[in-house]
């Protein structure tokens, strides 16, 4: 089978773009290879995406706070990018944007209720760029 040239146009003008934002370049590559057909644009990267929601699963189960909201902020990732161009497969790009909200609403809550030094980067952070008194 040929390989579709939008799927390759649409990885040439975004891949720095994905890189940048937090997909995995491994992940990044395989996917290149694995996407052949546009219609199967959402389902690989939704594929990906449950990959990673599993591994933050498991690392939320070991209590391992900070792995687990870094899965689950990767998988967010990757059904944003499963659902940016395939608007055309309604029902897949739908459940993605589902997808997208409930792993924004986990990370939150994986954070902030597992991690107990949470806040602490920000009021430090804040604290240094505070103008001198």
């Amino acid at each position: 089978m040929t390989r579709d040239p939008r799927v390759d146009l649409v990885f040439s003008h975004n891949l720095a773009r994905y890189v940048a934002t937090g997909v995995d370049p491994n992940d990044a590559q395989r996917l290149i290879v694995l996407i052949e057909r546009w219609e199967d644009w959402c389902r690989l990267w939704s594929e990906e995406a449950a990959r990673h929601e599993a591994l933050a699963e498991e690392a939320a189960d070991k209590g391992r706070a900070l792995t687990a909201a870094e899965a689950y902020v990767r998988a967010a990732i990757y059904y944003h990018y499963g659902k940016q161009t395939c608007s055309s497969f309604m029902p897949a790009s739908s459940a993605s944007s589902w997808s997208v909200l409930s792993f924004s609403c986990r990370v939150g809550s994986v954070a902030a209720g597992g991690y107990s030094g949470g806040g602490e980067w920000g009021r430090r952070r804040h604290e240094r760029h505070a103008p001198a008194r």
